[in-house]
This record gives structure tokens, sequence and C-alpha cells, in this order.
């Protein structure tokens, strides 16, 4: 799955934020379908969301997604119009589908199964669709590791967190501090190593006001293994994107790491010092990965 700092989300039935939203800096967008859209507009948001993704596609440099509406319904409280809306959004103007309230295996498989069917009936390449399924429930959470094994072929797949959703499940309050996310994040995160995923992307930040709350929300879920952040508002794209962008002095770190270790491994050893603090190939490994995001995106002043 390539990788995102910044995904924003935008409402399936707002044309006027959905024209703007290409423009935003956000390394991603998805045009929303579920929550943001009244039940009633549903079928509307879906043409208009097809309508845009189009104009998006051609005056942005932007990956675009669409979030559908779950499957099926256990509660009560969903829509259960999944299906229909990838019937109707599926073009090759997206990069990919989101899947809301994944609780199962069996929801990635049947989605995968889907956009099979459709890539073969418009033309596409087969697995040309990727999947992002979000994990927002205790039950999703408790299954996760059976989750992240869905085979979905050559399909990027990949899962990422829904905060709103789990702590309502749970009937718990959501902390600015988040001291009680660090569970979910830490089964997540470690479902999608354990299976060979990218890494998870985080939930949203509620607070538009709290921009330190936002960058220190975005540290603990990088520290816990996620990459990525999915945003509400573009004001929040700024903080999240430098977050998750190496900065310049992490950046030469990283290159007198490998500069170093290459050194030292041409003489046979395995093992050296940078800046009297002892490096081997775990500290390498890591150095590499800045490296690589530095190449992605930059890196933040």
């Amino acid at each position: 799955m390539k990788m995102y700092r910044s995904i924003l989300f935008a409402p399936g039935n707002r044309i006027r934020m959905l024209e703007k939203v290409g423009k935003s800096g956000a390394d991603a967008v998805v045009l929303d379908l579920e929550d943001a859209v009244p039940s009633d507009q549903k079928i509307a948001a879906r043409k208009i969301v097809r309508e845009i993704s189009e104009k998006i596609a051609k005056e942005n440099n932007v990956d675009i997604f669409v979030r559908s509406n779950p499957f099926r319904d256990e509660t009560g409280l969903v829509v259960p119009c999944g299906e229909d809306d990838l019937n109707a959004i599926v073009s090759e103007n997206i990069k990919g589908v989101i899947i809301p309230k994944v609780e199962k295996k069996e929801d990635i498989l049947r989605c995968h199964k889907i956009l099979v069917e459709l890539e073969e009936s418009f033309g596409l390449v087969r697995g040309q669709v990727s999947l992002i399924g979000i994990v927002e429930s205790v039950l999703g959470v408790e299954n996760v590791f059976r989750i992240s094994t869905a085979e979905t072929e050559n399909r990027d797949f990949t899962l990422a967190f829904g905060a709103g959703d789990y702590t309502n499940d749970l009937n718990i309050e959501w902390p600015e501090e988040e001291f009680n996310l660090d569970y979910p994040r830490t089964r997540i995160a470690s479902a999608c190593r354990i299976s060979n995923l990218s890494k998870p992307i985080d939930t949203v930040w509620i607070n538009l006001e709290n921009e330190k709350g936002l960058r220190q929300s975005c540290k603990r879920a990088k520290s816990l293994g996620f990459f990525g952040k999915l945003c509400i508002h573009p004001k929040q794209i700024e903080t999240v994107n430098e977050v998750f962008t190496p900065s310049l002095e992490e950046y030469e770190r990283a290159l007198k790491i490998k500069k170093v270790f290459d050194e030292v491994k041409e003489k046979g050893e395995g093992t050296a010092s940078v800046d009297g603090k002892m490096i081997d190939y775990p500290i390498v490994y890591a150095a590499e990965r800045v490296i690589e995001l530095k190449n992605l995106f930059g890196f933040k002043d």
C-alpha cells in the first residue's frame, strides 16, 4: 500500500467542499458516503461522488478514496448499503475504497470479491482498486489478527483505526490524552505487521482548536506503529504531514548511520558507534526507513 501522511475526508453530499478538497495539500482525499451523509441523501451522494471524482482526478495530483457505507447492520444504527455504493462509484478515477466498521475477516473478503467483479466489468486491472478497512469496534479490535489475514491477492490492503465508534462501543470517554487507545492501536499495528501489511492509518482528531493535542496524537500513534492520520479539516494537514515527515536533522543522522555502518561492514564487523551510541542492523534498518521517507516526502524545515 502506498504510504500517506494525511488523508482528508469531505462529505459526499457537499459539492462546494468536494470541489476544494483536492487542493487541500493532503496526500490523499476521501469522498465520504457514510457518516457525513444523511440517510435520505445517500443515493444522491453517490452520483455526486462519481462525477466529482472525475473532476478531481483531472484537475488535482492527489489520490482519491471513497468511503462506502457498511455491508451489514447488526445494530440497527447504520445503513448497510455498501455494495450499492461500490457499484455506483468504482471507476478508473479512484485510487481505492475505505470500508467502515470492519469486524470480521469476511467483511474484507466480501469487499474484495465485489471489487474483482467491478474491475472486470469496467475493464480495470484486477486488483487496481486499493482497500482500507476501518477497525472501530471492540469486536473488530479483538478479531483484528484474523481480519488482517484476509486474502486480497494482488490488491493493496491495510487497516485504519476509528476511535469515535470504538470508544462509543465500549461506553468510555475519548480523552484528549488518548491513553485508553493504546490497546486497540497496539493490536491493530501488530496485526498489520504480522500479516505483512503496510502500517495502519490512525484515527481522526476531532478537536479542531487543539493543534498541540493533534500533534501529540500523531506522535503517540506513530510510536505505536501507525503511519499517517485521517483528517477532518484542511487546517490539520500541515501538522499531520510534519509529524510523519523526517526532519532535516533526522535525515542527516540516518545518512551518517548508514555511511558509518557501511564502512565497518566492509571490514567484516557488525557493529559501530555513532555519536557515542552503538549501532547494529536494527538501527541501520530504521535509518534506511527514514531515508526512504525523505525520498518520498522530502523533509520538514
